[in-house]
């Protein structure tokens, strides 16, 4: 019984399914009406202790209760999204590091998709245009969601997802690059 209590009122980051912070939310929604509207039935002791002690406690754990099977829902959008791209079987081809810092620095737009630990991560280089302009600005570099406004900064980043000074690339601009290795 204690071990589903704590299940039921406890925060899981593992999560994959919608169903149980869903039942949980309709659960505490559920007891809000419950708490506010509660019967008032006399005046007795014990409705005086159950009005002073527990509509309060109550009232404090409504936030709390509310809010944790909504941060599941947040939770497990995340971990679907990352279950999604987790691929083990995708066809890549190791290019240098140089070579995929030089491809990046060299091209004002470019999104590569690389493979790390199984994880598919978009790097690449971007830049503004203004329209009826054919010079870029602004240009910055991009390891997942974290920009870099040189290409030092970006290139140290890369090292670290580097295998042997090797990146795997799934596919550059969205066509994707033959197995094998590079030239």
């Amino acid at each position: 019984m204690r071990k589903w209590l704590k299940s039921f009122f406890g925060f899981s980051d593992e999560l994959t399914d919608y169903t149980k912070p869903v039942i949980k939310l309709l659960v505490f929604l559920a007891l809000v009406p419950a708490i506010i509207f509660r019967p008032k039935s006399g005046s007795g002791i014990l409705d005086g202790i159950v009005t002073a002690i527990v509509v309060p406690i109550g009232c404090l754990a409504i936030p709390y209760c509310l809010y944790l099977p909504a941060a599941e829902l947040f939770v497990v959008a995340s971990n679907r999204r990352k279950k999604k791209n987790r691929r083990k079987d995708v066809p890549s081809r190791f290019f240098p590091l140089s070579q995929v810092v030089q491809l990046c620095s060299a091209n004002d737009i470019i999104d590569l998709e690389i493979l790390k630990r199984g994880s598919l991560i978009h790097i690449g280089s971007s830049s503004d245009l203004n329209p009826g302009e054919s010079d870029f600005f602004d240009k910055r570099y991009y390891i997942g969601e974290t920009e870099y406004l040189s290409v030092d900064p970006f290139r140290d980043e890369l090292e670290k997802l580097a295998l042997d000074g090797k990146i795997a690339v799934v596919s550059i601009d969205d066509v994707p690059v033959s197995r094998g290795a590079s030239k």
